[in-house]
């Protein structure tokens, strides 16, 4: 909580000499060299600097180490001003954009002082699987990393894109993953199975899920299903449908007085070649490419799972049960999920810059600017807005899909009531 005013109080504190403003190299130079391992605690850092400047609000403080966090940027963005840009960069976030050279000072005596003890405490690795490609559904975890918002919490995070052929319980069963993002169907029926996953935080509120139906087929009702075929996605993605259709009285064999179920692929063929009536569709992706390959919105029907009341819980966070037994992995965590949900906010308050943050970490090339942005703004309707904040699971909301789950006539994706399936201890500890 002490740093120096004036050279005079830094040779006193324990440098060799009073270096001045004259000496701009040396201190260009301890000041890089301070640059290189300030990423271990930026936090701890930043609190340094923002002391100094008399605002230690967590604002000032983030706003510091988000800058911190990203001096590894720098040299490639900025060029031959990446030092001076660097501190100058620093000393606006303080509140002073005049006093870079009051900054270098800072960062320079706190490396004399703790003997570059940080640089020992490596930032602590994260990596998250996602449940689908890189898209507009994860933004906030992209935001997150883009922002600095994991290197200020002190981590390193690396972000796993999924695909169809990538189970993310399978992953983090083998060890390729701390945490996942999994629908809770598929999680409740891993657990079951044997795969101890726990819900730490469950980001999405609400069900994106949908059926969409061509207009033309004379579907006016779910009453309407009867004697039509719906493309149905399977791998535990069926159940809500199977509960549904259960409430409602309808057989799914087949038959004038059933529906004829289609085991849908991942893309909406089946709609647009007249193969289906209707087809499942997110609310944020699918039926947007419905849209795009040429039926109208005015030549559709849609049947929202959660209009049905039949909705399950989708996009959560989970980690196995046995990590939540460390008192340093559930910290990790709670940094993490606090930086995450740091990210959503800002996704929710800059959708188009959120999407183009999607779009720079799309290495495949295959989103494009126009999905991503609808999607962005889709998808903020389904995060939590719940009074305890983003992420908090509710229990009547998860005791909701358990019901859902154990309801259908047909076999159950899990056969009796979880016990230990979720958790706020990640939650607790932010």
């Amino acid at each position: 909580g002490f740093f120096a005013d004036s050279d005079a109080d830094f040779s006193m504190m324990g440098g060799d000499q009073a270096v001045g403003d004259d000496n701009m190299d040396l201190w260009l130079d301890l000041g890089i060299g301070y640059g290189r391992v300030v990423n271990a605690r930026p936090v701890a850092q930043s609190y340094a600097i923002a002391d100094a400047f008399g605002d230690t609000s967590e604002e000032t403080v983030m706003a510091i180490a988000a800058v911190i966090g990203a001096a590894g940027s720098y040299s490639s963005i900025h060029k031959d001003d990446a030092t001076e840009v660097y501190y100058n960069d620093i000393a606006e976030a303080a509140g002073d954009p005049t006093a870079a050279m009051k900054v270098m000072k800072i960062m320079v005596l706190v490396i004399l002082t703790a003997g570059l003890g940080f640089a020992a405490h490596a930032a602590d690795k994260v990596t998250i699987q996602l449940k689908w490609v890189t898209q507009a559904q994860f933004a906030g975890y992209y935001v997150a990393q883009d922002k600095g918002y994991y290197s200020a919490a002190g981590l390193d995070v690396t972000i796993k894109p999924g695909g169809p052929d990538i189970a993310p319980p399978q992953v983090i069963a083998g060890g390729g993953a701390d945490v996942i993002i999994d629908w809770m169907p598929s999680a409740l029926a891993s657990r079951e199975k044997g795969v101890a996953l726990v819900n730490i935080s469950q980001i999405f509120k609400k069900s994106g899920m949908m059926l969409t139906c061509r207009k033309d087929s004379g579907i006016k009702s779910p009453s309407d299903f009867r004697g039509k075929t719906l493309g149905v996605w399977f791998y535990g993605n069926e159940y809500p449908f199977l509960s549904w259709m259960s409430q409602l009285g309808i057989p799914t064999k087949g038959g004038s007085n059933g529906v004829n179920v289609l085991k849908q692929g991942f893309n909406v063929d089946p709609i647009l070649q007249k193969q289906a009536e209707c087809v499942s569709t997110m609310t944020y992706n699918e039926y947007w490419q419905v849209v795009d390959a040429g039926l109208s919105p005015s030549e559709l029907v849609v049947y929202k799972y959660e209009d049905q009341g039949v909705a399950t819980l989708e996009d959560g966070l989970y980690v196995l049960e046995k990590n939540l037994r460390n008192k340093a992995f559930v910290d990790k965590m709670a940094r993490f999920l606090k930086a995450s949900i740091k990210g959503w906010k800002y996704s929710a308050d800059h959708p188009d810059e959120a999407a183009d943050i999607v779009l720079e970490n799309d290495d495949t090339g295959a989103q494009t600017k126009k999905h991503q942005r609808r999607m962005m703004r889709e998808i903020s309707k389904l995060v939590g807005n719940q009074p305890q904040g983003i992420g908090y699971l509710i229990p009547a909301d998860y005791e909701r899909t358990v019901d859902v789950l154990m309801a259908s006539d047909s076999t159950p994706v899990i056969t009796k009531k979880p016990k230990g399936a979720w958790s706020h201890i990640v939650w607790d500890a932010m």
